[in-house]
């Protein structure tokens, strides 16, 4: 293929840009999205490695690389753009997530899970959901006025949560928590989140183990994958292992963050805030903007090209790494008016925070729920809920693939 005239000097002026770029601001995206969006075809930024990859930050061209087949997900084919040394650690030295398969093996293996994540089954959650924030909510407000909300609140919900979706017992959640972080911490180095892995996966085969011994496992997702495939022989106890662990740290560090950061956007924005507490009926659409603006996973969109391929103008050619971000294209203004501003009446909002195409969340009617839950019941039992530190002095998770904050200092 030809690259369109003059295409090759377009991006020159911003070649080698280190990613992951910094932020300005916590609640922005980095500057130099908006400016690339400005160039006819796509900058290229230098990783930690000293390897280069396309950024994608229009919407349509993010788009294009969540949904064009000519990308691969896989972290086994060379080209792949690690965004950092734990990350490249993690995902080549370890048996391959479903999550990170291609084509008809990826389709497989999600298909298997594809029911236990529909709307209607996450929706029988709601009733016990609702007793477990009332429950942890009570809990804070008799100890007191005061707590960090990220540790004791906004971690343990979905914490819970995920446990009694995939039928682990709760009260391991510590462990949970521990593994997730150094699997989900981007300066973690090559080694950290392997031997996290093997602890988690370890942890789980055990629990498989004893289901396999059950005749009745249970109507969880680890005793369906007993039931109706691993016992089946459709699926190996190793990938229903590796399953599972995604399943388990996505299912709790990704909601919990985007819970956190969604109240410090909240109490950031009095007027939205005091617009939502009037009106309740504004709640589907504001969870809708919270997860445009808040964006939290950080990184969800890193492919390589399989062949030439065009995106937008910019042919990408074969075993190239890109990096289509939802951030990026979640605050692009040629889809969203005032895209930089909190709208929570917002009601024209085709966001891609759980990414698109074949990838996109398995996981995320649970976290639309958990979000809905928890926000509306904090929302109405605590009408004076307050940071009790300056924004300026939160710590935001930069280096994390899911953003957030560290801790929530809060009072009500």
């Amino acid at each position: 293929m030809d690259l369109p005239e003059g295409e090759l000097a377009m991006t020159s002026i911003t070649e080698g840009r280190d990613f992951p770029l910094p932020r300005s601001n916590p609640f922005d995206a980095p500057d130099f999205y908006a400016e690339a969006r400005t160039l006819r075809g796509l900058p290229k930024v230098k990783l930690w490695n000293g390897a280069e990859a396309y950024l994608a930050t229009r919407y349509e061209d993010v788009q294009t690389v969540f949904r064009d087949p000519a990308f691969s997900n896989s972290p086994l084919r060379d080209g792949y753009p690690f965004v950092a040394a734990s990350l490249q650690g993690l995902l080549t030295g370890e048996r391959p997530m479903f999550a990170n398969m291609d084509g008809a093996e990826h389709l497989t293996q999600r298909r298997m899970l594809t029911r236990l994540f529909r709307v209607p089954r996450i929706n029988q959650l709601r009733e016990s959901l609702q007793k477990m924030v009332d429950d942890q909510l009570d809990l804070l407000m008799e100890r007191g006025s005061e707590a960090d909300f990220y540790e004791e609140f906004t971690l343990v919900v979905p914490s819970m949560a995920i446990s009694v979706l995939l039928g682990v017992p709760y009260e391991d959640h510590q462990f949970f928590q521990d593994v997730a972080r150094d699997r989900m911490d981007l300066t973690a180095g090559p080694e950290r989140p392997i031997i996290a892995g093997q602890r988690l996966g370890a942890f789980l085969e055990e629990h498989f183990e004893k289901m396999l011994q059950m005749e009745d496992p249970g109507d969880h997702v680890m005793g369906t994958l007993v039931k109706e495939q691993i016992r089946p022989g459709n699926l190996s106890l190793e990938d229903a292992v590796s399953i599972c662990r995604i399943l388990l740290i996505a299912g709790h560090e990704t909601t919990a963050n985007g819970i956190a950061f969604s109240l410090v956007v909240l109490m950031e924005n009095p007027a939205q805030l005091k617009a939502l507490r009037a009106d309740p009926s504004l709640m589907p659409s504001a969870i809708e903007e919270l997860l445009r603006y808040t964006s939290v996973p950080q990184f969800s969109g890193t492919r390589v090209a399989m062949e030439d391929v065009y995106v937008g103008e910019q042919l990408v050619k074969a075993g190239e790494g890109i990096l289509g971000l939802p951030l990026a294209a979640n605050r692009d203004p040629s889809v969203f008016e005032e895209p930089d501003a909190l709208d929570l009446a917002r009601t024209d909002n085709p966001h891609i925070a759980f990414a698109d195409g074949a990838h996109q969340c398995l996981g995320q009617a649970l976290a639309r729920l958990e979000m809905d839950v928890a926000l509306t019941t904090v929302l109405k039992r605590m009408p004076n809920l307050r940071l009790t530190v300056p924004v300026s002095e939160l710590e935001f998770r930069f280096t994390e693939r899911a953003y957030g904050v560290y801790h929530l200092p809060v009072a009500w």
